[in-house]
């Protein structure tokens, strides 16, 4: 896996870690191009909305063509691409040149990925304006498309599997639910950010608050029965749409008031003292974490700043933008997406 990132935050349990990659530790820009999305990258290739592209240049190699533009991070497997507009999810080939399924018709997704755990591969969809009569979570055949089950939920964001359990954080509290059956596991009944998503292990799962009267807070659940293990007070960040914690073998990386920090996984303590950034991704020793529209790269150990990339600012007529809102590494490469276009960065010679 060294060098791929094949779906949002790397693998199914949402973790934003891969082990087997090399950070860039000194930074060039290698360029920019005027596309839309965040990337997928396996098997030597990068993944863009319906289209397969040259890593190395960003030039497309070959796509199919959609009815309606992709919402999210493509998912990619050895022998699918999994894309989803706010309609359907999308089953594509490998090569990204024919459409294999297409789902029956899932209204409202708003962004989250499709996960896939083994067979199957899960979606969030509806809610919003419209409702679309309720938000759920669906499961669907990798190979086939067909439907699995369906579970009533109040999330937006990508759900994360771990051990044949689902988990889905939502205004209505943190769902787990069987992988296999679709039935209902445990509810923390706590309202919590649906555009963050849950980050998955083994023994706990950890998501962030949205009680709009309190602070928000990372909370860390024991994935045996619902009960809380700890929980710390984090930055607005944190519960921004797209974001979830990074989880690595030791720590869960997150933003405090106190700025960036690696916190134990099993209670909470401050470990580790960062900088600024809310963070997004780590490949092996590198931890990265975004602000506004600044790339920074931290020692994930030391926790000592390697560089800070910023992007540009974009002017309208009476606006200013300047954001980063999405980042895909690979080995010694990062893809950024921000307001003034889609950057690959490289390791200096």
């Amino acid at each position: 896996m060294a060098g791929e990132w094949p779906t949002y935050r790397f693998d199914s349990q949402n973790s934003g870690y891969n082990p087997d990659s090399d950070g860039i530790r000194d930074v060039e820009h290698d360029w920019t191009h005027d596309i839309r999305g965040t990337p997928g990258l396996a098997d030597g290739e990068m993944y863009l909305n319906g289209s397969r592209r040259d890593p190395e240049t960003g030039t497309a190699q070959s796509s199919v063509s959609l009815e309606l533009a992709v919402q999210g991070q493509p998912t990619v497997t050895d022998d699918y691409v999994f894309v989803t507009d706010v309609r359907y999810l999308y089953c594509l080939t490998a090569d990204a040149k024919e459409v294999v399924w297409e789902s029956e018709k899932v209204e409202g997704i708003f962004g989250g990925s499709p996960t896939v755990d083994g067979e199957t591969v899960f979606v969030v969809h509806g809610g919003g304006a419209n409702d679309y009569d309720g938000t759920r979570v669906r499961a669907f055949d990798v190979a086939s498309g067909d439907e699995r089950w369906q579970y009533d939920a109040d999330g937006r964001s990508t759900p994360a599997v771990a051990d044949g359990t689902v988990y889905v954080s939502g205004q209505d509290g943190l769902h787990s639910i069987d992988a296999e059956s679709g039935d209902e596991r445990f509810v923390l009944p706590e309202p919590l950010s649906d555009w963050s998503s849950p980050a998955a292990t083994a023994d706990l799962v950890y998501a962030v608050t949205a009680d709009h009267d309190h602070e928000k807070e990372l909370v860390a659940v024991e994935t045996a029965d619902g009960t809380v293990r700890w929980r710390t007070a984090v930055a607005d960040g944190l519960a921004r749409f797209g974001s979830a914690p990074v989880v690595a073998e030791d720590f869960v990386y997150a933003t405090t008031d106190e700025g960036l920090v690696a916190l134990d996984r099993a209670d909470g303590t401050v470990a580790t003292r960062f900088g600024s950034g809310v963070p997004v991704a780590r490949a092996g020793d590198v931890l990265y974490a975004t602000k506004d529209g600044r790339v920074y790269a931290y020692d994930a150990e030391s926790g000592n700043r390697l560089w800070k990339h910023t992007t540009d600012e974009v002017r309208g007529s009476d606006t200013v933008s300047q954001f980063v809102t999405g980042l895909t590494p690979g080995d010694e490469t990062v893809y950024i997406q921000a307001a003034d276009g889609f950057h690959r960065l490289v390791s200096s010679p």
